[in-house]
């Protein structure tokens, strides 16, 4: 969950952008898998330092059965999976559109609501992309993964995963952040449980996706080993509670988005946003080990909020 920025590059990268040659790099996304830049008006790279084949083959399936699930927006696309001097990367598709920040910060004020709206839609059309796999949990084949036949047996079982990582600095941080794991413990089983199984982006936010012509979604991009099968109001959270992470967006737009998820769901699916807002937060907490400041600065924010809701 970053933005891209101008950097200079690891030399991995730097070899694999002179082997392609790309002499004049245009950095299109960084995220942290790998760097995206542009490779013709067709296509681009994406470059995955210390990343591996198998996986990239594993997501490639990934992405060829989204594409066949008839969505209104583009998803990513795997044409190829290269390697040089042992850094593999990819040859994906250029999806079409403006970055979503960039396209609100050019619209009026009524397009830029729309932007918003058109987002918030794209997040419950992700929700429609069913799985009949059998287990929930992570979704691409990967050491390590996290599965289970209880979807709330998952979320327990990766709360703990999280809480191994961030607890003791997140304890230190934010007070009271013992009666937020004491909420979720209790709240994930009484209230969680899904029967349906989606496809869940679960890093759906604004530097993920691109705008339209007519500011329609054209694009959702970064499907990766976050994707889990699951509960597809996992994405209505991302869209609602990460919309702020990127500078081009407000607590006016994210109180904007809040109406009109209440006015669709209600106090109940609100209930739920705040219980998978906590969730976030602590999955997100381990990016601290990572020293993202700005991610770490949300998380504590989510927190606390949440301790304000339930004490």
């Amino acid at each position: 969950m970053e933005n891209p920025e101008e950097a200079s590059y690891p030399d991995e990268i730097t070899a694999v952008l002179e082997h392609e040659g790309i002499d004049e790099p245009e950095l299109l996304g960084k995220g942290g898998e790998g760097h995206i830049f542009v490779r013709s008006d067709t296509d681009v790279i994406k470059i995955y330092p210390g990343g591996e084949e198998s996986y990239l083959e594993k997501l490639k399936t990934v992405h060829g059965g989204l594409a066949r699930r008839g969505l209104s927006f583009e998803t990513p696309r795997i044409k190829e999976i290269r390697t040089h001097e042992g850094t593999p990367y990819t040859v994906e598709r250029r999806l079409s559109g403006t970055p979503m920040a960039q396209a609100c910060a050019k619209a009026t004020p009524q397009d830029r609501q729309t932007i918003l709206l058109a987002f918030l839609d794209a997040a419950y059309e992700l929700g429609t992309v069913e799985v009949s796999r059998p287990p929930f949990g992570d979704y691409v084949e990967r050491d390590g993964m996290l599965n289970s036949k209880v979807w709330t047996e998952y979320l327990l079982a990766k709360l703990d995963e999280a809480l191994a990582k961030s607890r003791e600095r997140l304890t230190a941080d934010v007070e009271d952040f013992d009666k937020v794991v004491d909420y979720l413990r209790e709240y994930i089983p009484a209230n969680l449980a899904c029967e349906q199984k989606a496809l869940v982006h679960n890093d759906f936010w604004p530097a993920n996706v691109l705008v339209g012509e007519e500011n329609n979604i054209s694009a959702v991009m970064d499907y990766s080993v976050l994707a889990v099968i699951g509960d597809s109001r996992m994405d209505l959270c991302g869209a609602l509670n990460y919309l702020i992470l990127d500078d081009g967006f407000t607590r006016h737009d994210a109180d904007f988005l809040r109406a009109h998820l209440k006015f669709r769901g209600g106090d109940e699916l609100m209930e739920v946003l705040d219980a998978y807002y906590a969730y976030s937060a602590i999955f997100w907490g381990e990016s601290a080990t990572f020293e993202d400041p700005l991610l770490y600065e949300w998380v504590k924010t989510a927190l606390k909020i949440i301790v304000g809701k339930i004490t």
